[in-house]
């Protein structure tokens, strides 16, 4: 007789919410099209879609947590929870200092937006 733990599929680990969060705001950031407004705490005016309409030129390149040092272990560093980033490869921004956003979130939820280095986009 086969035990049911053997014969189930295997587990995989679920994906954290603010990660799935964070890769719907930005694939629809990146194809242009509507966000959804229930990702976040207040929704959003046009005037901050507008500012980040120009990341439709970019693919994106990871989403995931930072990592910080932690201040009581040397060479130790732990995920800011609160906090997705969101790399991108956009045209004429160098490696060193990608484009990408920095989303901070409360209950799940995108409390915040942080641009960086968007101002380098499409530059020659």
């Amino acid at each position: 007789m086969i035990s049911a733990l053997f014969a189930a599929p295997p587990l995989l680990a679920k994906e954290n919410q603010q990660i799935v969060v964070a890769k719907r705001f930005a694939t629809s950031l990146l194809a242009g099209q509507p966000v959804e407004i229930s990702d976040f705490v207040s929704p959003p005016n046009a005037n901050d879609f507008a500012a980040l309409s120009v990341v439709s030129e970019c693919r994106l390149l990871n989403v995931g947590y930072p990592a910080v040092q932690d201040p009581k272990r040397p060479n130790i560093f732990v995920e800011v929870r609160d906090h997705v980033s969101v790399r991108l490869d956009c045209p004429h921004t160098p490696g060193d200092t990608p484009a990408g956003l920095s989303l901070l979130f409360e209950n799940d939820k995108i409390k915040s937006i942080e641009t960086h280095n968007l101002d380098l986009i499409g530059r020659d």
